[in-house]
């Protein structure tokens, strides 16, 4: 079955590590200071092959996120994948695949 989420970072400097984040959004917490998992339905991962996706597709936006944005700087991360039992391809159904977004968006300077 397919399953997606966005996770809005508004400071990075409080972005948690790639396995805490996946942690949190497993456990259903959709929030944390700075960090928000919208929108989350905890049953899109009750398959162990939905939570290893989940898992890689965390610690790839994690990691990546340097290269894309500067220090201070908030972020947009969309994740999306689409696992059949065993990974194995199923008639009628999309195959194995997931997809890592991370977009940059400046924080806007503060009121005068």
């Amino acid at each position: 079955m397919s399953w997606s989420l966005r996770i809005i970072v508004d400071d990075p400097g409080v972005m948690p590590d790639a396995d805490t984040l996946a942690e949190m959004i497993l456990a259903g917490e959709g929030q944390i200071e700075g960090v928000t998992v919208d929108p989350y339905t905890g049953s899109q991962f009750e398959s162990a092959e939905h939570r290893a996706q989940l898992l890689w597709a965390v610690h790839a936006a994690v990691g990546i996120l340097p290269t894309v944005i500067r220090l201070g700087d908030a972020c947009s991360i969309s994740l999306a994948g689409h696992a059949n039992a065993g990974n194995a391809p199923c008639e009628g159904y999309a195959n194995g695949m997931v997809t890592v977004q991370v977009i940059q968006r400046p924080i806007p300077p503060p009121p005068e």
